[in-house]
């Protein structure tokens, strides 16, 4: 870490770095339900993603608490289904873009000139990691030079009290010097409870989020014109 970056830049990765669609894998899970009706797929959602909380079973995998064998396993009974785990596994992280949302990694790849550090601060699991590293470099290029805070290593998701003090520790910043750039609310609240600055950045607004991003650093003294 440089000594002259003036703050931090934490990127989220689902629909920041790269959109998904959890909808992907309940879909695609819920055509392997006998009699599958209209509400199956609903109902696959919800039982493994609830309201997207901390209590969720996909919080637990993020958390590294339940491992994707687990989960597996809790579906296959809970739906009666008739699904080998690599099919599974294939269905859970088709869940991705397959491609990276141009604009924000533009502004993550030119931190270093403009004087500012970038890392990667996600909840995401084992699985969905090693998807995204082998399919996209700049993932492995972040991970190999130790620049990425991933929920399952840190045994907490952005929501869990004491996650953002665990990356202030991290980065060496001052918790005030950091921006979280991420697609949920509650994550940015997190991260203000924590002392940290928070850009928002809705669901459906990727593709516009490199100008935001530009005129939250601007406005805030961290970016040059």
């Amino acid at each position: 870490m440089t000594g002259d970056s003036r703050g931090c830049l934490l990127f989220d990765v689902g629909n920041v770095l790269v959109d998904f669609d959890h909808g992907i894998v309940s879909r695609s899970l819920a055509d392997h339900v006998p009699g599958m009706g209209a509400d199956q797929a609903a109902d696959v959602h919800a039982f493994i993603f609830g309201d997207a909380g901390p209590a969720s079973l996909n919080a637990q995998v993020d958390r590294g608490t339940l491992s994707l064998p687990a989960l597996h396993a809790l579906v296959v009974g809970r739906f009666s289904l008739d699904l080998r785990f690599e099919a599974f596994r294939d269905a859970w992280s088709s869940i991705f873009a397959r491609h990276l949302n141009h604009g924000v990694v533009e502004r993550l790849t030119r931190c270093a000139a403009t004087g500012l550090d970038a890392w990667v601060c996600s909840n995401t699991n084992p699985a969905h990691w090693a998807f995204l590293c082998a399919t996209f470099p700049l993932f492995a290029e972040l991970d190999a030079r130790d620049h990425c805070l991933l929920s399952f290593r840190l045994g907490q998701v952005k929501t869990d009290s004491g996650f953002f003090a665990h990356v202030v520790g991290r980065t060496g910043y001052p918790a005030a010097r950091h921006v979280l750039i991420d697609d949920r609310e509650d994550n940015c609240r997190a991260a203000r409870n924590g002392g940290l600055l928070a850009l928002h950045v809705p669901d459906g607004q990727s593709v516009s989020a490199a100008d935001s991003i530009d005129a939250f650093l601007l406005e805030r003294g961290l970016m040059r014109r």
